[in-house]
């Protein structure tokens, strides 16, 4: 990753509590948005396995807190692969699914 989408990733991490429509929140949603076509799973939206009353508001709140985890690493790595291990680990996947969730997110975000 070059130093310039770095410096990029870490301006969104500064956003991500901005108001609303910022460009972090525009981000989130369009991320929130791909995770809800990659679950595919009217009975749990966006791979949350219990039941909300607004699925989406805790799949966006569980991405914006994995940004800020991912931040204070370093923004190190891949950022989606490191969502995938927070938002759906393969450890424990005894489906075999999981694995494939990063591929499909960056695929429906047009990365």
């Amino acid at each position: 990753m070059s130093i310039k989408a770095i410096l990029a990733l870490c301006l969104l991490c500064l956003t991500v509590h901005a108001q609303p429509l910022s460009k972090a929140d525009i981000y989130f949603n369009r991320l929130a948005d791909a995770i809800f076509k990659a679950e595919n799973s009217p009975s749990h939206p966006y791979g949350i396995m219990v039941k909300l009353k607004d699925p989406r508001a805790e799949c966006i709140r569980i991405c914006k807190d994995a940004w800020s985890d991912y931040c204070m690493l370093g923004c190190r790595g891949d950022w989606i692969s490191y969502l995938a291990n927070v938002y759906c680990p393969t450890d424990g996947d005894t489906t075999g699914l999981n694995k494939n969730w990063p591929v499909n997110v960056r695929a429906l975000m047009g990365k």
